[in-house]
């Protein structure tokens, strides 16, 4: 299933349509996202380019949650 999964978002991103994926996945996000929110008790605590969200985030609670999951 995670292959079909996998094409449908890139067909989707080829085609150029917009949409919003909503995952606790955090490889997963880093692979297919172009733009990630990071939410935390209801409020955006990092947003912006994927790159940019996972490795240079200004939010150290983001930080801290990556440093402890993406290792």
């Amino acid at each position: 299933m995670t292959a079909e999964v996998l094409d449908m978002i890139e067909s989707l991103k080829d085609s150029g349509t917009d949409f919003v994926l909503v995952t606790h996945a955090m490889n997963f996000a880093r692979r297919v996202a172009d733009e990630i929110a990071f939410i935390g008790d209801g409020t955006v605590l990092s947003h912006g380019p994927a790159e940019t969200v996972f490795k240079n985030t200004e939010n150290s609670r983001v930080a801290s949650f990556f440093e402890q999951v993406l290792r």
